[in-house]
């Protein structure tokens, strides 16, 4: 059997495909190359609305983390403090940790909140 011919048959052949993944590569003939295409190709048709999904959080998430570095700078600009050292210790001293903790824990669950409605 040709490369191009396993190939296909393991693209398309879910006993092949298994057997495949199964047993490691020398024994399957096929190259990690070629396991890593039959991996994605499998999970986008088994899982792909969920990568999907997961890949939407993942920006929205990334979106979310510069928002708040850009709030955090602008706010540490307008109150003139020297270093993020010399802020945070500021919040620290203003907020207690009790309380720090609590906005922390909000925002996290507004986030997961979120993250759910992307991921549905």
């Amino acid at each position: 059997m040709s490369a191009s011919d396993l190939i296909t048959q393991v693209l398309t052949d879910p006993l092949m495909r298994d057997a495949a993944l199964e047993a490691p590569n020398v024994m399957s003939g096929i190259t990690d190359q070629i396991r890593a295409h039959v991996v994605d190709d499998y999970m986008e048709k088994t899982h792909g609305d969920e990568l999907r999904g997961i890949e939407q959080a993942e920006e929205a998430l990334e979106l979310a983390d510069v928002a708040v570095q850009v709030a955090t700078g602008t706010v540490r600009a307008a109150g003139e403090f020297l270093n993020q050292t010399q802020f945070a210790d500021f919040i620290a001293s203003t907020l207690g940790d009790q309380r720090r903790a609590n906005i922390e824990a909000g925002i996290s669950q507004e986030l997961a909140g979120a993250l759910q409605q992307v991921a549905a």
